[in-house]
């Protein structure tokens, strides 16, 4: 009997040491969406400066309309010929992998250009966030189109 109320009380002490962590966890999914909010809209934009601070210098874009994977430097310097018209996204979740790296994903429809010619994507995107010095940086963005 008492191996089993030893037992119950290590549990409840591991639960409540837990508990600040919750905290910290929601926080930290806070940050994540809004450091996201920021890049869309700085991509958006075409910001190069503010999408230059909201992405890791290891960054990785995967999209359609592109013919492969994109360095930083190639989607900085690619920015200027993409005119987004509209970006919608829906049912967005945020997951923290671990204390420093979050997987987002969520359903989107992007309409605009790229060089010149037309983008209308309804697809499903995955970013992946890395915590660097306090800040959440965008590591990989992959935009997967749905067939109708």
């Amino acid at each position: 009997m008492s191996r089993l109320l030893t037992a119950m009380m290590a549990g409840g002490l591991l639960l409540v040491a837990a508990l600040p962590a919750r905290a910290g966890l929601a926080e930290d999914v806070a940050a994540v969406r809004a450091a996201m909010r920021q890049l869309h809209l700085a991509v958006a934009n075409q910001d190069v400066t503010a999408v230059r601070a909201r992405i890791a210098a290891d960054h990785v874009t995967v999209a359609p309309y592109d013919d492969g994977p994109r360095s930083a430097a190639d989607m900085l310097a690619a920015l200027a010929e993409l005119t987004v018209e509209t970006f919608e996204d829906s049912d967005l979740t945020v997951a923290l992998l671990d204390t420093d790296t979050a997987l987002a994903t969520y359903f989107v429809v992007l309409d605009g250009a790229y060089r010149g010619e037309p983008v209308d994507v309804a697809g499903f995107a995955t970013e992946i966030y890395v915590r660097r010095d306090g800040d959440w940086l965008q590591r990989l963005f992959q935009l997967t189109p749905l067939d109708d």
